[in-house]
Parts: C-alpha cells; sequence; structure tokens
C-alpha cells in the first residue's frame, strides 16, 4: 500500500466499516465460510441427502464464463461432493424479481461446468442452488422452501437438480439448532452459545480485525470501485444524451445541467469513500427535496 495521508484515511475507514459489516456483507460472509468447513455444514444441514464429510469447497466466489459471449456469473460458494454432485451458496439481499430466471440460470451453468469435464448426459450428477434471500419469495413466512421438478399431476420428474429458498426471517422451528443459530446471525438476531455458531463468530472476528484481511477488503473496494466507476460514467453519459434530446424536445435544458451535476457529485461522494445513504444525504442537502426522485435513482445505481 503506498503511503500517503489519503491512503491512511481509507485504511482507517474501511477498516471500520469493515468492524461494523454483518456476516450478510459479501467479504465478510465469503471469507467466513470458506473456513472450517462451514459452507459444508450449512449444506449438509439444509438438505440432509448431502453427507457433511463429503463435501468440499473448490473455490469461492468462482467465475464461470460458459463460452464466447454467453453470459458469465460468478459463483459465491462452490463446492462438490465425492460423487461429483456440485453446489452453489447464493446470498441475495435485494429482490431483483427475477429468482427462478436465476436460479434457473446456476444449475445451467454448472451442467455446463459438469460436461466441461467430458461428462456424457447420462454420467451428469446433481445440482444443488441454495439462494439465501432477504425478502419473502413466496410470501408465506417459512424459512426454507425445497423445490424440485414434478409433473403437472404429480410425478417427479428427475432432471436432478434441487434449489432451496432460505428466508432468515421466516418461522425456524423444527430446523436443526445450528441451521437456526446461522439463520439468527445473519439477520443480526440474538443466537445461542453453541459450538457451531462461536466458531463462526470467532471467525467473523477473525476476517474483521486481521490486518491482510484489510487489506483484501481494500483491495476488494478498490477493484469493485473501478468497475462502478466503469459502469456510472457510461450509464452518466447514456443519460446525458437522454437528457439533452429530452431537453431539445421539452425545453428543460436547466433541470437537464443540474440533473448531470447531481449525477458528477455523487460520483465524486464515491470515490471519497462515502456510503449510499451518506451520498444520498448530502445531495438532499445540497440540491433539495425538489431532486429526492432523481437522487435516489443515482443511489440506486451506484448500489
Amino acid at each position: 500500500m503506498t503511503k500517503g495521508k489519503f491512503n491512511v484515511d481509507k485504511w482507517h475507514t474501511l477498516g471500520k466499516e469493515l468492524l461494523m459489516a454483518p456476516l450478510t456483507n459479501d467479504f465478510v460472509f465469503y471469507n467466513v465460510m470458506r473456513r472450517e468447513n462451514f459452507a459444508a455444514h450449512i449444506v449438509a444441514m439444509i438438505d440432509l441427502a448431502f453427507k457433511e464429510d463429503e463435501l468440499a469447497l473448490l473455490q469461492e466466489q468462482k467465475p464461470i464464463d460458459p463460452a464466447g459471449d454467453v453470459h458469465g456469473i460468478r459463483m459465491d460458494m462452490f463446492l462438490e461432493n465425492v460423487h461429483g454432485d456440485m453446489f452453489d451458496i447464493e446470498m441475495q439481499r435485494r429482490d431483483n424479481h427475477d429468482t427462478p430466471h436465476r436460479t434457473s440460470y446456476y444449475h445451467g451453468v454448472l451442467r455446463t461446468e459438469m460436461l466441461s469435464k467430458g461428462q456424457s448426459y447420462i454420467e451428469l450428477r446433481r445440482t444443488c442452488v441454495i439462494m439465501i434471500t432477504m425478502y419473502d419469495y413466496f410470501g408465506d413466512g417459512k424459512a426454507i422452501h425445497k423445490i424440485t421438478s414434478k409433473s403437472d399431476d404429480g410425478h417427479d420428474y428427475e432432471d436432478l437438480q434441487t434449489t432451496y429458498l432460505v428466508y432468515p426471517f421466516g418461522d425456524l422451528n423444527g430446523l436443526p439448532p445450528d441451521l437456526q443459530d446461522f439463520l439468527k446471525l445473519l439477520i443480526e438476531q440474538p443466537t445461542s452459545n453453541g459450538e457451531f455458531i462461536t466458531r463462526i463468530k470467532e471467525a467473523m472476528t477473525f476476517v474483521k480485525t486481521n490486518r491482510k484481511m484489510r487489506y483484501d477488503f481494500m483491495r476488494m473496494r478498490d477493484k469493485i470501485m473501478d468497475e462502478v466507476n466503469d459502469a456510472v460514467a457510461d450509464a452518466v453519459a447514456d443519460a446525458v444524451a437522454d437528457a439533452r434530446i429530452e431537453a431539445l424536445k421539452e425545453g428543460r435544458e436547466e433541470e437537464r445541467k443540474e440533473n448531470f451535476q447531481i449525477f458528477a457529485s455523487g460520483m465524486k461522494l464515491l470515490k471519497q469513500g462515502f456510503n449510499s445513504q451518506e451520498i444520498s444525504a448530502k445531495l438532499l442537502a445540497q440540491y433539495g427535496e425538489s431532486r429526492r426522485q432523481e437522487i435516489n435513482d443515482l443511489v440506486l445505481l451506484l448500489k
């Protein structure tokens, strides 16, 4: 890390951010779950058909690009067992109204990964996608839904893929105690003092306080910031172009100029390390309530 006041300030700022981060934070979640076979234990508790001692984490946040221009994905927690079954644990905090499509695509990419090893269709093994959501997809308050394929008259259709939607705010009664504690910890509710959850909390403390982890967190944030800057710059350029066209049509050039200034101010605050809530508050203070919709749109884009 290069010396200088900006970097020192950034080091301390990100250190505080990491200390306050919940388990649902991407960096904390993946660096905790890859330790001590935690991910395998979670899978085995959600689906009793799979044995913990047969599961191994291959690579967290595994990037998979099926081919050429095909949409690639980054799998959050990627596991495989001794039989060749593949598992993916995903964290989905916001409902983008594409949950079935998203999980279906993950299954397809896992299958493609299997076939890339030279297997024929008959050799394909099971795929299991576990989607932890902060929203109740079915709206019935259940903590876990197991989704498999059936015909319209109730016959099982063995396509060897299983999806679990896991909702931590749901009814946890009947779930294994370790799984209950894990889901409670995700939403920052009190847990027991059991051995499993205690080890997870100890791992969280290590991830949040270790200097190398903080450095990795900083590098990750820098990489994300570069990607965000590129994406937002493109979006700003598109927005400015659209604004100019609309302004010519509707005669609102001054309003469009101010919208561009809001974008520029938001980008400057983002580069300075402010989070989305802080950016929103500062922009509202600067431009007023009349621009709340444009500011909300920008903050949503920055997330």
